[in-house]
């Protein structure tokens, strides 16, 4: 029988620890791929919490405006 490929003995096992190897060597940069993204898409969200807040702040002061204007005009009769 012709033997074109020889393995060691141990080949499943040195494979093995090597891909755990790999694995744990990898695990910060799969942490950061996962987290980076995952942080943006936190910051985005609490950035438009806050400004849909304001805008029902501005939106509130505006309509107060409208209903009880602080506007005062010159009475004609005093200007004699």
């Amino acid at each position: 029988m012709l033997t074109i490929l020889t393995l060691p003995g141990n080949f499943v096992a040195t494979t093995t620890a090597y891909i755990g190897e790999l694995f744990t060597d990898l695990n910060a940069i799969i942490a950061v791929v996962i987290g980076l993204p995952l942080g943006f898409w936190v910051v985005k969200k609490i950035i438009y919490l806050f400004r849909v807040q304001s805008d029902k702040a501005i939106d509130k002061n505006y309509e107060n405006q409208l209903t009880k204007p602080n506007w005062t005009f010159p009475n004609i009769k005093d200007k004699k």
